[in-house]
């Protein structure tokens, strides 16, 4: 099979000089002149057959055209470099930053983390958790996973996980109101949210036909840790991504008293930063390694009582 391509240096030269939005900026970077960085886009241009570059005083723009290729280009070097790194291995040690929220690195990554770190033992990984509100003003991580609706401004994102939230209470709670209570039920118990996820449970009881639902009362916590400990201590009703909440109803500790799930229109992402520097083999080959840990995980997740199920992510479906 033969591939029609152009070179590759081309085409590192242009991702590098779209990211930087400057030929010399770009030749610096490359260890290149400036005007074999001009060289290399002018072949390029010629190849294909359209101007890549709006020309500036002092800067490039990308064209309509050339930010439709860059994201192909970018996303064909990531892959490149990541499969070369994950079947070759890198040559010495290697710090990778990943940054997170503390949910998600506490309940889902931190437990996983050894199985990485046994098939990389030359990676070195750093991983510090913040909000994505909080990450401003911090070091540049190599790789950030946050949850929102996935559009941010200065970054690229792609789709890591989400799934529903579940209500969630303890063993002792759910015998003080019954083994199948109802959404009004549940709605008259204290109520745990989620800041930020305000509007989760009053989702919750329409969708469920509350209408009116009793005065609320409850406590409010700023992360899912704080909701799921909360709950397991008897005190009320938790609403909290299902995946965060396998490990507490695996163990017991906690109980889906009602077959009324809340789907999400937020999910966890893993955004990128091109500004600076293209993304390292190592966070491309971890980035990698998440969505197999993804898969692996709706693979292996715990049954819901009475056989309920939670349908796969369609981030991890489209990549089976």
């Amino acid at each position: 099979m033969t591939y029609e391509l152009p070179p590759l240096n081309w085409l590192r030269t242009f991702e590098a000089a779209a990211r930087r939005s400057s030929f010399a900026d770009a030749a610096r970077e490359l260890n290149m002149t400036q005007p074999g960085v001009s060289n290399h886009i002018r072949l390029l241009e010629e190849y294909v057959g359209v101007d890549l570059f709006i020309r500036h005083a002092r800067r490039v723009e990308v064209s309509e055209m050339g930010s439709a290729y860059l994201d192909a280009v970018r996303h064909a070097l990531s892959q490149l470099s990541g499969t070369t790194a994950g079947l070759f291995g890198l040559s010495g040690e290697r710090a990778l930053t990943v940054r997170c929220t503390p949910s998600f690195a506490t309940l889902w990554l931190a437990r996983r983390l050894p199985r990485f770190a046994e098939a990389n033992p030359n990676i070195v990984v750093r991983l510090f958790s913040a909000s994505f509100a909080e990450s401003s003003g911090l070091e540049r991580a190599d790789i950030d996973i946050f949850w929102g609706d996935g559009s941010w401004s200065g970054y690229e994102t792609e789709l890591l996980c989400g799934g529903p939230s579940v209500p969630l209470c303890s063993p002792g709670l759910l015998e003080r109101i019954g083994p199948e209570p109802s959404v009004e039920a549940c709605a008259g118990e204290p109520l745990i949210h989620i800041m930020g996820c305000e509007n989760f449970w009053a989702r919750w009881l329409a969708e469920g036909g509350v209408q009116d639902p009793p005065p609320w009362r409850g406590i409010k916590v700023d992360n899912s840790m704080a909701a799921l400990e909360a709950a397991a201590s008897g005190y009320g009703l938790a609403l909290v991504l299902e995946r965060f909440a396998r490990p507490y109803i695996a163990s017991g500790q906690l109980v889906v008293p009602i077959d009324h799930l809340l789907a999400s229109e937020q999910a966890l992402y893993i955004a990128h930063s091109y500004r600076e520097t293209p993304t390292k083999p190592e966070a491309q080959l971890f980035r990698n390694w998440l969505f197999e840990e993804v898969c692996r995980d709706n693979g292996e997740r715990a049954a819901m009582p009475e056989g309920r199920a939670v349908p796969e992510d369609a981030a991890c479906a489209k990549r089976a």
